[in-house]
């Protein structure tokens, strides 16, 4: 997650264990919802910019939402997305050589 301003972040490792991310000593799970969606969107866009330099592609990544928590009554501080990551999410992918990325998002990016 290199070019995002993710809080804490020291490591990222895959689990084959439990056959999914480690993100600075803790399992992906852990973490609240909103810090899930944009684990794995920075996984997607990582999957395009691998590849970015050879004469095959994996295809148009097409991310749901990757920075919008639904409110809920259960909502708690660990589902919120600091502006500074949403920023930098956006930021990352518009400087990335993949080409075309479709988002779709709930709410207007920050600026």
């Amino acid at each position: 997650m290199k070019g995002y301003n993710c809080p804490g972040l020291t490591a990222v490792s895959f689990s084959e264990e439990k056959s999914d991310f480690v993100i600075s000593g803790e399992d992906r799970e852990l973490f609240g919802k909103g810090f899930r969606a944009v684990i794995y969107a920075a996984f997607i866009i990582a999957t395009q910019v691998l590849p970015s330099n050879r004469p095959y592609s994996i295809g148009v990544p097409v991310i749901d939402s990757p920075l919008f928590t639904h409110k809920k009554p259960d909502y708690t501080d660990d589902d919120i997305i600091p502006v500074d990551l949403a920023r930098d999410f956006y930021r990352y992918v518009g400087r990335s050589q993949i080409g075309l990325t479709i988002i779709i998002e709930n709410v207007v990016p920050p600026y």
